[in-house]
């Protein structure tokens, strides 16, 4: 009997080949194609996280550009803002300012002290409170209705932020003055410089809201108080107490 290969020829070309391509066409989409499709989404994802940061980056170099161009303006303006919060607790400085206004506004000092703590200033979004560092200040004296109400203002106006957190009086009989007592709150606000160059930079000098909050802490009275200036004011001091004791 004679061997037919043009019959197996066309088995081959018929049947067995087109069934081996199936296979592999088969194995190539579960092991290819499919993967790819199910990352589809995850990868539509990340393209548009990264548009997003582009646009991000975008603003912010051009937000950055704006404050390189006034480079002068915002140092000024840095400088300003720091000494309303301060970004440490400086608290003989802080002393100083308040006893240097309480005496311009007439009161007579009679106590000053000091301590720490924090006080809450808003909820996150997880319900957690934010708190604010402060210097708490306790301050007794001895004035006039008229020179307590200066020393309120006075205090409003000065550079360093300082909240009055509470306030009792009561009438001295024998001077016809009041005694006061200040409980004062000044936050303080320690800054850690970590450059993160996905965040955004949302300050724009030239807006409105910026220039006004600029403009009003400008208008603030500044106390340029040292360590070196307090040492030399308490060595005076004690000199003079020393003469005064020391004369007959």
């Amino acid at each position: 009997m004679k061997f037919n290969f043009n019959a197996v020829k066309q088995f081959f070309l018929n049947f067995l080949i087109p069934i081996i391509s199936l296979g592999i066409t088969g194995v190539l989409f579960v092991l290819v194609i499919y993967p790819s499709l199910i990352k589809l989404p995850v990868l539509n994802k990340e393209v548009q996280s990264k548009v997003k940061l582009k646009d991000q980056l975008d603003t912010k170099l051009k937000n950055l550009n704006s404050i390189l161009d006034f480079k002068s303006v915002v140092d000024e303006n840095s400088s300003l803002v720091s000494q309303a919060i301060s970004s440490a607790t400086n608290a003989p400085q802080l002393l100083t300012q308040i006893d240097t206004i309480a005496k311009d506004s007439g009161l007579t000092v009679l106590r000053l002290s000091y301590s720490f703590g924090e006080v809450a200033v808003a909820v996150d979004e997880k319900g957690a409170e934010k708190t604010n560092d402060v210097v708490i200040v306790n301050l007794g004296a001895q004035g006039t209705y008229l020179q307590v109400k200066n020393f309120a203002q006075n205090l409003e106006n000065s550079s360093r932020l300082i909240n009055i957190k509470d306030f009792r009086f009561s009438l001295d009989n024998e001077t016809k003055q009041l005694d006061v007592v200040f409980v004062l709150e000044s936050p303080y606000q320690f800054v850690n410089s970590t450059a993160v160059t996905d965040d955004p930079v949302n300050i724009d000098i030239t807006k409105d809201d910026f220039v006004t909050i600029i403009n009003k802490v400008k208008g603030l009275k500044y106390y340029n108080i040292s360590i070196e200036n307090i040492s030399q004011q308490a060595q005076k001091a004690a000199e003079v107490k020393e003469s005064t004791e020391s004369t007959p």
